[in-house]
């Protein structure tokens, strides 16, 4: 009795831990950008969507590493935050309006070097 007690706990117990974490979800994207400005932004534009966990986006590589809630926020939507900012993706263009408002030193596409 208290093996099939025991076992029923455990099974409950590794079913929530596993629909937990089923819901998070991982995304990296490329994103371009140049300076801790850039950063700031962009990493930002990622957390202030709904359902996002964590968002951090590297200079040296231009990867955006997001954790994110599927349950409560699509893929598309926090493409979409980002590229609203004047960030563009590999598979995204940036809004251009945003990013003409950038400053000079985040236009990445007037050949400005990380710094």
């Amino acid at each position: 009795m208290k093996y099939n007690i025991l076992l029923i706990v455990m099974v409950v117990i590794g079913l929530s831990t596993a629909a937990a974490q089923s819901k998070n979800q991982k995304l990296e994207l490329h994103v371009e950008g140049v300076c801790k400005m850039c950063k700031e932004r962009i990493e930002t534009a990622a957390l202030r969507t709904t359902g996002v966990k964590f968002a951090e986006w590297h200079n040296t590589d231009k990867i955006l590493h997001v954790v994110y809630n599927a349950k409560k926020v699509e893929e598309a939507e926090i493409r979409s935050a980002v590229a609203n900012t004047g960030h563009k993706m590999n598979d995204q263009p940036a809004d251009s309006s945003a990013y003409q408002s950038l400053p000079d030193c985040c236009k990445y596409d007037n050949g400005i070097e990380s710094h």
